[in-house]
Parts: C-alpha cells; structure tokens; sequence
C-alpha cells in the first residue's frame, strides 16, 4: 500500500492545470453560476486539489469559474508524491460524494432567511417545503376563530381549519 500523501498548498498558474478526463461530473448550469457569484464576493475559499503534474483531482468547477473570470493564478493543494491512476479515480469520486453531514432543516427554516439560501445557492426542493411567504415561527393568536387550525374538542387532534365541519 502506499503510503498517505501529505499536500502543500502551492500557488500555480490556471494554464498549468489540466482536467482529469474522467472526472463524472457535469459542470455548467445554475451550480455553477452560483459558485461564480461565490467566488466574485469571496474569492477562492476553497482550493484546488491537484496530482504533481497539475491534473485536477478535485475543483473543476472553480477552476473553470476562474478561468472565466480571467483569474491566472489560484490556490492548489499539492501532494509530495504522485498519485497513480487508481489513486486519482478514488480521491476525485470521494473528493465530489463524500460531504459527510446534512442540512439541519430546523436551523436552515428558523436562522435564515428563504430567499438568501435561494440566492445562496439552495433549490426550492433542498428547503424541505419551507418557503418564504411562511412566518419562522408561529404566531399565538388569542382565539380560534384568529387561527388557521382548530382543535378537535372530542379527540384533541389539531389541524388545518378547513378541515373541520362546524358544529350544529
């Protein structure tokens, strides 16, 4: 087995760099577009991973997202050896699949705002069916008749007011 690469972050020109031929993934669209916008208010926040001859192992998208921006120099992380093919196929695969954590919904819905995380970069499917026209938190009101749900007198459920009958 080889041993564990230890990377050095280098500053290298863009024309040096070249794209993995394999990489799967598919860039262009509103993806992108966002990680532009990220990179025009933030720069490079996140580096390009390459092997020692300047094939992009992980960051294609910030790469061409510079590249189009007219930047030449950016960030790369390095390794001290290089890495063989099957090494370069395994980290790029993990490098673009293994994000470890998901959203916390509960925060994304109470702490920020719908149309920032939009704006963001977030999907309308990603929020998990909160939207902006909903308040963060519901507001008490003082009687029923105020309210948009009701409580069922005999068995206590509660739900959305229409889909009560009044009682006679």
């Amino acid at each position: 087995m080889s041993t564990v690469p230890k990377w050095t972050p280098q500053n290298k020109l863009l024309s040096e760099l070249k794209p993995y031929g394999k990489n799967p993934r598919k860039i262009g669209g509103k993806k992108l577009e966002d990680l532009k916008e990220s990179i025009k208010k933030f720069g490079l926040a996140d580096v390009i991973t390459i092997n020692t001859d300047g094939t992009i192992i992980g960051g294609h998208a910030r790469y061409y997202s510079l590249k189009d921006a007219g930047v030449t120099i950016a960030m790369c992380l390095v390794p001290d050896r290089t890495l063989n093919d099957e090494e370069v196929m395994q980290l790029n695969i993990r490098l673009n699949k293994n994000i470890a954590g998901e959203w916390d919904h509960d925060i994304l819905a109470n702490q920020f705002e719908t149309t920032d995380l939009r704006e963001w970069g977030f999907e309308e499917f990603e929020l998990g069916g909160f939207s902006a026209e909903e308040p963060k938190e519901k507001e008490e009101t003082s009687s029923a008749s105020e309210s948009s749900e009701c409580e069922c007198p005999e068995c206590g459920h509660i739900g959305p007011k229409k889909d009560f009958k009044p009682q006679s």
